[in-house]
């Protein structure tokens, strides 16, 4: 179900640039068959570095120009070939990719048969987790480490409401071994022509050498997304811990990220110096403009006063829920400006 959040929404466009096709050093080739055997196969090869990333379709690799017989031919330098680290691969189709390296095609087929499970067959073994709403119509070839010789498989999870995760997969020569589920998106999960053209809005970035960026959901105050690291570590994704997150705000009037989150207080808040503080030291006052700086998503955050002044406010019991001397409120009755969604 696709989550009516226009400032999510917004906050990817302006966050995230479109992806495109896998880019990888001698990329194998890619042969996809039809489930119609009278269908002939049709093959394409992923780009090398020295070819263009296509500009349309993301599984056509053509690059071939024409040029009129009365104009000279002149060699210009190739363009930059864009670090994206993924292609998409059509379901209920079979494909045939060399996932190891080892000169020997992998037999491949996806589909999603039910709303809480899908089938990736590797060379007809089956692989069925669980999860909630896969991307029925695509999975994604994905090299999330162009020098360990492998290519990876990436599978979308669209969650029970826009609760996007993907799943990482590996194949060590007999079966897929899974890398980890991390937060977010490979693609815009609504876009009606995945397979035509170039397309984008993937909240997950991945840099090619074992990293990547994931796209979170913060656990504490209020409904807001952070940057979060990812690393291949023995070949597991494990998240790389952030002693604190800055927590972003969106400026509607110029369409534009803020470093802090804009709020205005509605009751006196005590501030304290750090984290470890036992006293307050500072006081924000109920009328007066305010940004949170940043959190250890799980007890403290930070908060900057009109003066330009820092200090820290602590959580209660509840992450929603801001102490305030002896009481807990939750925390739209202390500021204005959080957002609340599903």
């Amino acid at each position: 179900m696709r989550k009516p959040i226009i400032f999510l929404l917004v906050v990817l466009v302006l966050l995230y640039v479109p992806v495109g096709c896998l880019v990888r050093r001698a990329g194998p080739a890619v042969t996809t068959a039809s489930d119609d055997s009278t269908q002939p196969a049709v093959t394409s090869s992923l780009p090398t570095e020295t070819e263009p990333a296509p500009s349309s379709d993301p599984l056509s690799t053509s690059t071939t120009e024409t040029s009129s017989p009365d104009t000279e031919t002149t060699a210009t330098e190739p363009e930059p070939v864009p670090e994206i680290f993924f292609q998409p691969l059509p379901a209920g189709q079979t494909h045939y990719i060399d996932l190891n390296n080892d000169g020997i095609d992998e037999k491949l087929m996806y589909d999603v048969f039910n709303d809480y499970s899908f089938t990736l067959l590797v060379n007809d073994v089956a692989t069925q987790p669980e999860g909630n709403n896969f991307l029925d119509g695509w999975f994604f070839l994905v090299d999330l480490d162009r020098n360990d010789e492998h290519f990876d498989l990436a599978i979308q999870e669209l969650g029970p409401s826009a609760d996007y995760m993907v799943s990482f997969y590996t194949f060590d020569g007999e079966k897929l071994v899974c890398r980890g589920l991390v937060p977010g998106t490979i693609c815009d999960p609504y876009v009606d022509d995945v397979g035509s053209q170039e397309y984008g809005l993937g909240t997950i970035r991945l840099d090619g050498e074992g990293g990547l960026i994931a796209f979170a959901r913060g656990a504490v105050l209020h409904s807001w997304y952070y940057d979060e690291p990812w690393k291949l570590v023995g070949g597991n994704l494990e998240r790389i811990h952030q002693s604190f997150i800055p927590m972003h705000g969106y400026d509607p009037e110029t369409e534009s990220i803020l470093p802090e989150l804009p709020v205005e207080l509605k009751l006196n808040l005590p501030l304290y110096a750090s984290p470890s503080a036992s006293t307050a030291t500072l006081m924000a006052r109920a009328g007066e403009a305010a940004s949170i700086v940043r959190t250890d998503n799980l007890e403290w955050v930070e908060l900057r006063i009109q003066s330009g002044e820092t200090g820290w406010f602590r959580l209660g019991s509840n992450p929603y829920s801001v102490v305030v001397g002896d009481r807990e409120y939750f925390s739209e009755e202390v500021f204005d400006g959080l957002w609340f969604f599903d």
